[in-house]
C-alpha cells in the first residue's frame, strides 16, 4: 500500500512546480456576502492598507500577524484528488509544523503515511525521507525564504505548503507573487469560525483561502486547483479530468513556549546519511537509459533565426541541452543558474542551448524580457527532440560531451546544480568520461 501511495506521490511530482504558493477553488458553508472581482495589471500594491484593495488588506493583515510571531505551532492536514481520463486517485498526508523565530524549525509527519520530515536549530538543517530511510544534514538557513525554492522542500513530499509563505522574509510578496485575479467570494462559516473567503487566479493554477475574520487573523485553508497544470501536461486529457490540494490547518498555538527537542533530529541507528536527498528521493529515469550513448540528432529552429545542428557541435564543444518550458516553475527556478554557468564556460568550449516544449515565439519572448535573461532558444515546437531524449519531466538536462556522447542526465530542480555541473564539466574538459564504460 505505501508504494502505490509513494508512486501516487511522484505522479503529483511531475505536475506540481516548487515555485507554487498554494490553494484554489470552494470549500467553506456559505453565509455569503458576495464581493468584487479585481484584475492585477502588474504586482500587488504594497505601500500601505490606504492603498489596498479589500482583498489585499485581508492578506496583509494576516501576513503581518504572522510575519510578527516568534513562535507557532500548527498540524496540517494535507489532501490531494485527482481524477485523470475516468481514473480517480486520492492521498491524504498529515504533518506538525513549529517554528521558533528567527530560525528554528520542524515539519514532521504525524499520519500513518511517513513522509519528509525537515528538524533545524542552531547547529544544523535535516532532512529525512522516512520510506528510504536516509536522511541529509547541512548548515543551518539563515532564511526560510530558502524553502519556497527547494524542490524537496516544496515539492509533492510537503505539497508546496502555505507554511512556507508565512514565515518568509516577506509573507505577503511570497502569497501574492504572480497573483493575476483576486475576488473577495464572501464571509463564510468554516468549522464554527467566521472566515473571510478569498479566491486567486495565477497563470498555472487558480486557489482559495480561508482566513478567520474575528480575533488573530489565522489561515484556516487553502484549495488549490491545478486543473490548468494538468491541462497542460495532459493536452489529451478528458474535459472533466481536475486536479486539487487542499490544505488545513488545526490546532493553532500563537507565541507560546516549545521543548527544544522538538526542534532535534537523531536518525535511527541503521538510517543512512547521503549528500543529496532529492536524487534519492526521484523515481528512476527512462532518460538515464541514454547515458554513454550518442546523443539523438537535432535540428531545431531558434527562436532569434537561424538553426541548432547538433552534429555542428560535435568535436568542438561540450553541449548543455536543457528542456524546458515557461510555465513550469522548477525551470524558471533554475534556467537563470544554467545560463550563469554556460557563461562562465564559455571561452572554455562549452555551450548552451534551452530546448523550449511546444511554446510559441511570443510567449517566450516575453519570458525572457521579464526575467531579464539571454538564452539560446530552440523551439522544440512538436516535441520531436524531447521525445528522442525520453524527457518525462521538466526541466531535464543532458550533458553531452565533445564526441557528440550523452555524459549526464539531471532531471528536476537542484539548487546545488551550479556546484554539480562545474564538477562535471571540469571533468570532461580534463579528458574524464563520467559513464562507465
Amino acid at each position: 500500500m505505501l508504494i502505490r501511495q509513494i508512486r501516487i506521490l511522484f505522479l503529483f511530482l511531475m505536475l506540481l512546480s516548487p515555485s507554487c504558493s498554494p490553494t484554489a477553488d470552494s470549500g467553506g458553508n456559505t453565509n455569503n456576502t458576495t464581493g468584487s472581482s479585481e484584475s492585477v495589471s502588474s504586482q500587488s500594491n504594497t505601500s500601505g492598507t490606504d492603498a489596498l484593495t479589500e482583498v489585499e488588506a485581508i492578506v496583509k493583515k494576516m501576513t503581518d500577524f504572522y510575519h510578527q510571531l516568534d513562535s507557532l505551532t500548527a498540524d496540517i492536514e494535507q489532501d490531494m484528488q485527482m481524477k485523470l481520463n475516468g481514473q480517480e486517485e486520492s492521498l491524504s498526508l498529515s504533518r506538525s509544523v513549529a517554528v521558533q523565530r528567527p530560525k528554528k524549525l520542524a515539519i514532521y509527519s504525524t499520519g500513518e503515511m511517513p513522509m519528509l520530515d525537515i528538524y533545524q536549530n542552531d547547529e544544523s538543517i535535516s532532512m529525512s525521507f522516512q520510506p528510504l530511510n536516509k536522511y541529509s544534514q547541512e548548515a543551518p538557513l539563515e532564511s526560510f525564504d530558502y524553502l519556497r525554492a527547494n524542490p524537496l522542500l516544496s515539492g509533492p513530499t510537503l505539497m508546496n505548503s502555505m507554511i512556507f509563505s508565512l514565515i518568509s522574509d516577506d509573507p505577503y510578496e511570497a502569497i501574492m507573487d504572480g497573483v493575476t485575479e483576486k475576488k473577495f467570494v464572501g464571509l463564510e462559516e468554516l468549522e464554527g469560525e467566521s472566515v473571510n473567503h478569498l479566491r486567486f487566479g495565477q497563470d498555472e493554477f487558480d486557489w482559495d483561502a480561508w482566513i478567520k475574520a474575528d480575533g488573530d487573523p489565522l489561515l484556516l485553508r487553502v484549495k488549490v486547483d491545478m486543473s490548468k497544470t494538468l491541462e497542460q501536461m495532459a493536452p489529451g486529457a478528458n474535459a472533466d479530468s481536475q486536479m486539487t490540494i487542499t490544505e488545513t490547518f488545526q490546532n493553532w498555538s500563537i507565541n507560546q513556549p516549545i521543548d527544544e527537542e522538538v526542534f532535534a533530529f537523531t536518525p535511527s541507528a541503521d538510517a543512512e546519511k547521503v549528500d543529496n536527498l532529492l536524487d534519492e528521493m526521484m523515481p528512476p529515469s527512462e532518460s538515464s537509459s541514454l547515458l554513454g550513448k550518442t546523443a539523438p540528432p537535432i535540428e531545431l529552429d531558434l527562436l532569434n533565426g537561424g538553426t541548432f545542428r547538433l552534429e555542428e557541435h560535435v568535436g568542438q564543444d561540450i553541449v548543455m541541452l536543457d528542456f524546458w518550458a515557461t510555465w513550469c516553475g522548477p525551470c524558471v527556478e533554475e534556467i537563470p543558474l544554467l545560463s550563469e554557468i554556460a557563461e562562465e564556460y564559455a571561452d572554455k568550449g562549452v555551450v548552451f542551448y534551452a530546448v523550449n516544449q511546444g511554446e510559441g515565439p511570443d510567449k517566450i519572448k516575453n519570458f525572457l524580457a521579464t526575467e531579464k535573461l539571454d538564452l539560446t532558444v530552440a523551439l522544440d515546437v512538436n516535441g520531436t527532440a524531447g521525445n528522442d531524449y525520453q524527457v518525462q519531466g521538466l526541466p531535464t538536462l543532458a550533458l553531452i560531451d565533445k564526441e557528440g556522447v550523452i555524459q549526464a542526465v539531471h532531471v528536476g530542480y537542484d539548487p546545488g546544480i551550479k556546484k554539480t555541473l562545474r564538477r562535471e564539466i571540469d571533468s570532461l574538459l580534463n579528458g574524464k568520461k563520467l559513464v562507465k564504460e
